[in-house]
């Protein structure tokens, strides 16, 4: 138990500890970050922000100088007119937050997510955004320069009047993005994820920077029309990465696939992590090459470093980078989602045979139905009872096919103890899926003409069109469908003796509309 102390107590030693903090407000008492409709202060300089919540609260000309923010959650926050200056907000969540005539300077967003946000006019000057996502939300006519968006995740983002020559935008994703009025640096875009492929196929009206005195923009077919000396050049430079991209747009793929594995083991070889791991990404995600592939890719890159020494950083760099390179070539290449599936059974560890047949039998109960997966292996815990994790990589439905699968092979020597089943958050009793909804409560604040229309363009694009009331998880029902050997095979379960005390079932999202779901549903 903890102690107890007398109100006097309390009293005095908040008042001792207050005077040493003044500045900051947040264990203070002072900002209400929870569910505020109240205006924040104004003066907010050098403020500590503790991984706080902030949700629905007017932030109109704060000057936010000097923030420590990493890690705090602003879910329907209006900022207007505020300054963010030397702020550190690195793996912040901003949710359904406007950002007007704001201006930023010299901070640090990196690895936050920005999802269904728009930030419109202000400027953005010596930020950094690496590793960032932006998801379905808007930038439009703000001045940014010296930043750099290098890993930045930019998907079903609309960018309007920009001018995007001033930045870093090595290895940026491009994804399901619309453009307007917006102009790209030269040289970097062949150096980006799908940049050049989006470039090559879009009717959105869009320019290319140029350092030409006599020419600031190039047109983009005239851009286009340089893909022959792009090709050339990058090739004479050794540069790998945007010679695949080149490749690719030319539909010249296996000389792309030729290219990207030329990179990649000259990466190895050089012990650079770094290059390695973007060179991992293209083959598995740009290029989609086949599993088989991955795997002698894989094979290749440990037998260049099996007898290797490595020295300094470059030790810690491996360390970095190597479990990424192992997921994107044997886990999950495709960033499609995944599945674990967690069985508790009553098998002893020195077992073999009931093992091997719980284990065969979920391994044909996924090939025989002829499901395709990225990938899939299986590991065993051993204590007592056995623990056994099955871990499968592949679009959606294959993964919830899948699982129908498994589950009715197994389902002859689940427990009663086991009728309950965790799947991710989700308690699935027999064939139901309980869940919440979130019903956000309307707060009554004042929102300015601009903020109030930014809002509602957010509502409109992203918000409000899809199936955002669909659950992402498996369907209500699920259908028994078992044919010729699994039938015999849970027949055969029947008789072994083994027993399923416990299932946890995991679903780690990809890419796609779950993110869409998850924002509007709570699950337990």
């Amino acid at each position: 138990m903890f102690e107890d102390f007398s109100p006097s107590e309390i009293q005095n030693a908040s008042k001792t500890i207050y005077e040493h903090i003044l500045r900051d407000f947040n264990i203070r008492g002072q900002l209400k970050s929870s569910n505020s409709v109240d205006e924040m202060p104004k003066d907010l300089r050098g403020t500590i922000f503790y991984q706080e919540t902030f949700e629905a609260g007017n932030w109109n000309n704060c000057d936010l100088t000097d923030v420590s923010g990493n890690g705090t959650l602003f879910r329907k926050n209006d900022f207007y007119q505020s300054l963010f200056n030397n702020v550190s907000m690195q793996y912040c969540n901003f949710s359904n937050d406007i950002f007007q005539e704001c201006n930023f300077s010299g901070s640090n967003f990196a690895n936050s997510t920005f999802a269904y946000c728009a930030i419109q006019k202000g400027a953005i000057y010596g930020c950094s955004f690496v590793g960032t996502e932006f998801y379905s939300g808007i930038i439009r006519d703000i001045s940014i320069s010296s930043s750099t968006f290098e890993l930045c995740h930019l998907r079903k983002m609309l960018l309007e009047d920009l001018d995007l020559r001033q930045l870093t935008l090595n290895y940026t994703f491009f994804e399901n993005v619309i453009m307007k009025n917006v102009c790209l640096p030269f040289i970097q875009i062949p150096y980006t994820f799908n940049g050049l492929q989006y470039v090559f196929s879009t009717n959105d009206s869009i320019t290319i920077s140029s350092h030409n005195p006599n020419k600031k923009k190039i047109e983009l077919d005239e851009y286009k029309n340089m893909i022959t000396d792009f090709t050339i050049f990058f090739n004479e430079q050794n540069q790998y990465f945007p010679l695949v991209n080149c490749y690719i747009v030319q539909k010249k793929i296996d000389l792309a696939i030729e290219c990207n594995e030329t990179g990649l083991i000259k990466s190895a070889s050089l012990h650079d992590f770094r290059s390695l791991y973007f060179y991992c990404i293209q083959a598995s995600q740009i290029l989609k090459i086949s599993r088989e592939k991955r795997m002698l890719l894989y094979s290749k890159i440990n037998s260049i470093l099996s007898d290797e020494t490595l020295y300094g950083g470059e030790y810690h760099q491996f360390y970095l980078y190597f479990p990424r390179i192992k997921q994107l070539l044997f886990d999950t290449p495709n960033n499609n989602p995944a599945m674990t599936l967690t069985l508790h059974t009553n098998i002893e560890p020195d077992d073999y045979n009931k093992l091997s047949i719980l284990l065969s039998s979920i391994e044909q109960a996924t090939r025989k139905r002829g499901i395709i997966l990225d990938s899939k292996h299986i590991e065993i815990r051993h204590n007592s009872p056995n623990i056994i994790d099955f871990f499968c990589s592949g679009q959606y439905q294959q993964l919830v096919d899948n699982l129908q699968g498994i589950y009715c092979v197994l389902e002859p020597i689940i427990t009663d103890l086991a009728n309950i089943i965790t799947i991710g958050g989700v308690a699935w009793k027999g064939t139901k899926i309980l869940y919440n909804e979130v019903h956000n409560k309307q707060q009554k604040k004042k929102e300015s003409t601009n903020i109030k229309k930014l809002r509602e363009e957010i509502n409109q694009r992203f918000l409000n069109n899809g199936n955002s009331n669909e659950s992402p998880l498996i369907n209500v029902n699920i259908e028994k469908i078992i044919i010729g050997e699994l039938i015999d095979l849970k027949e055969y379960l029947k008789k072994t003796g083994i027993q399923i005390m416990g299932i946890d079932i995991q679903f780690l999202d990809g890419k796609e509309d779950p993110l869409d779901n998850l924002y509007h549903h709570s699950f337990y």
